[in-house]
């Protein structure tokens, strides 16, 4: 069994990847498309037409202020039936 992936022609990247027992002339390519054979290439990768290319994740987001933190659960809290009393003492011990 080949492990292929699609190329997608138009910006060289991989949008697909497929285990084929057949041969490379058995499995058509989607039109627009290209398929080659790859042992790790992934779904996102670039393909420069010798290597491919992994994608870099993006930086993970920053965490929220405190005070939009505090925001939601206060919005959160009112929702269940808690007085601004009660939220007062959770939301600030």
């Amino acid at each position: 069994m080949a492990r292929y992936v699609i190329i997608r022609q138009s910006d060289l990247t991989v949008v697909n990847v497929i285990d084929w027992q057949g041969t490379l002339a058995q499995l058509p390519a989607p039109a627009g498309h290209v398929l080659v054979e790859s042992a790790t290439a992934t779904v996102d990768d670039s393909w420069d037409g010798a290597a491919f290319v992994r994608k870099m994740p993006p930086p993970p987001r920053p965490p929220a202020p405190d005070a939009a933190v505090r925001a939601s659960a206060s919005l959160r809290l009112r929702m269940l039936g808690f007085s601004n009393e009660e939220i007062d003492v959770l939301l600030n011990p």
